[in-house]
């Protein structure tokens, strides 16, 4: 029985949209290793680029009512704590809808067709790259 590598982010600000790709890049290191990758927000207003970390590696997304805050130590334990295995059998904490789109590097807005550039695979919202 191997240990099951987990990380856990707590976000207690907005995203910082000059390290999507960097993020984006670590999260499909992290699938890839079969990491899984908690997030917590606990602030008010968070952004998607967390929430799509933890929907590629297959860890939870929360955002964190005032309740949650109060028990923070408890909803941790109870619902990050447990691995990949024993999640299947507790129910998981309601999560909203995923926000997967692609996200301009230049204006870091979310886009629903997006262009890449094939050396850095960052995304466009035109076909006119810098």
């Amino acid at each position: 029985s191997r240990m099951q590598p987990r990380m856990l982010i707590l976000s207690a600000s907005e995203d910082d949209r000059t390290q999507h790709v960097a993020l984006i890049n670590g999260a499909f290191a992290a699938q890839k290793l079969q990491v899984l990758v908690d997030v917590v927000a606990l602030h008010a207003h968070p952004g998607a680029l967390l929430q799509q970390v933890a929907g590629l590696t297959g860890g939870i997304y929360h955002v964190a009512s005032e309740q949650t805050r109060q028990g923070l130590s408890h909803y941790l334990l109870n619902a990050c704590l447990p691995d990949h295995y024993a999640r299947r059998f507790l129910r998981p904490p309601a999560e909203g809808a995923s926000e997967t789109r692609g996200v301009c590097t230049l204006t870091s807005q979310p886009v629903d067709i997006g262009f890449a550039c094939s050396v850095c695979l960052a995304v466009f919202s035109h076909a006119r790259l810098p």
